[in-house]
């Protein structure tokens, strides 16, 4: 069973400006509660994975530090998924997280293939810009300059992922 937010509220607080949840102090005596508290609290819960997210532990299990913080503030775990508006999958503030759909969450990930930019493929030597929506796909054309399949891309994107649009770097 997951946990409540009223037990992540009484494991955690969070400062919302950068992200962090921190170990609160154990209430309780004996050794090892006083060694919990002198090792962990006050420092920043869990670590990092392999693929930039942030974990923590609760009572054995690991959870998505997101979604346990969207959980603290919300009352309600997310319902699909959280999105990171910057795109830095360590970013944890308040601001930066949203809940998502799986298509919203998928349309800012990183580049395709060989040509290395997001919504582009090359093949034969020619860019194909290719956009993605309600699990359909779009074939926006075939260019010789990669930067005009991205300017192809770009406005789909644009046109197609609203608010969960994020230019490319």
């Amino acid at each position: 069973m997951d946990p409540t937010q009223e037990l992540v509220r009484e494991l955690f607080d969070y400062a919302p400006l950068i992200g962090h949840l921190i170990w609160r102090r154990r209430r309780g005596e004996g050794v090892a509660t006083k060694r919990w508290n002198s090792c962990h609290a006050g420092r920043r819960a869990g670590g990092v994975d392999s693929r930039g997210y942030r974990k923590v532990r609760v009572f054995g299990r690991f959870y998505w530090e997101h979604r346990v913080i969207y959980l603290w503030m919300t009352g309600a775990w997310p319902a699909a998924e959280v999105h990171h508006r910057d795109g830095d999958r360590g970013n944890n503030a308040w601001w930066n997280i949203r809940p998502a759909t799986r298509a919203e969450n998928l349309a800012n990930r990183r580049g395709w293939g060989r040509s290395g930019v997001r919504g582009v493929q090359l093949a034969g030597g020619k860019y194909y810009a290719v956009g993605w929506r309600g699990g359909r796909r779009y074939y926006l054309g075939k260019f010789g300059a990669i930067e005009d399949a991205t300017a192809a891309y770009d406005r789909f994107a644009r046109e197609h992922h609203g608010e969960f649009y994020r230019a490319p770097k």
